[in-house]
């Protein structure tokens, strides 16, 4: 059924509470310490109980820019993706929040997801400006449904009208320069973007020392093996 939607139907801004979503997976605005603080971390750690920190503090630190899944807990989603934009106490920039996004959906996409909703990472104590949240976040959601993937539904859960109006605003002009439709037009043409791979299949990403995303590659000396990277776009 979801093969048939446009990739603007895929996509789904709204205001209101992230941790009541009943999707495969919420996004958590994390630190790369996957130490679920204020904002919605601390929403998510309230909501979804003490199992969702004890399986981060499992995991441990992950690089800035990456992401780590975890179970849903107590809440109504079945995973939380926590998307390290930023360190502990520190700030998100353009460059970590595109990564992280970008990783967050590869990620679901390879556990086989069908529905993920993101809050607007990085606005809150990380400090970054909404327009520029929701310009490279809607960007990156476009792409990835350009490629193949098991996402089905994106939805954008904002927290209040303000930062859903930056966010519809940031879609209506990304339509209106028609790059929407034209990542539709190369989807059902079966182009692939450049720089993307045409599959993401493959055993689920470890949660620990994951390659970078932007990466083509990566190989391992002696007796390791090459891995091809996720999908992602070099620079």
């Amino acid at each position: 059924m979801g093969v048939n939607l446009s990739i603007a139907q895929k996509i789904v801004i709204q205001q209101g509470d992230l941790t009541d979503m009943d999707v495969d997976a919420i996004v958590n605005a994390a630190n790369n310490d996957l130490q679920l603080g204020g904002g919605v971390a601390g929403a998510i750690r309230r909501k979804g109980g003490a199992a969702i920190q004890q399986e981060c503090d499992a995991i441990g630190s992950i690089p800035i820019g990456s992401a780590a899944v975890t179970t849903g807990g107590n809440l109504k989603a079945r995973h939380v993706i926590h998307a390290a934009s930023m360190s502990l106490g520190g700030r998100t920039t353009a460059e970590t929040l595109r990564r992280s996004t970008l990783y967050s959906l590869h990620l679901a996409a390879e556990h086989g997801l069908r529905s993920i909703a993101f809050p607007a990472v990085g606005t809150g104590i990380a400090g970054f400006p909404l327009d520029e949240c929701a310009e490279i976040m809607l960007h990156e959601a476009v792409a990835h449904l350009a490629g193949k993937t098991s996402i089905e539904k994106i939805f954008f859960v904002l927290f209040d009208e303000a930062a859903k109006k930056e966010f519809n605003a940031a879609w209506r002009e990304m339509r209106a320069r028609g790059e929407v439709d034209a990542k539709a037009t190369q989807t059902a043409s079966g182009k692939i973007i450049p720089g993307r791979d045409k599959s993401i299949s493959g055993d689920p990403m470890p949660l620990r020392g994951q390659p970078d995303p932007h990466e083509t590659s990566r190989t391992k000396s002696g007796a390791g093996k090459t891995r091809q990277s996720p999908p992602g776009r070099n620079k």
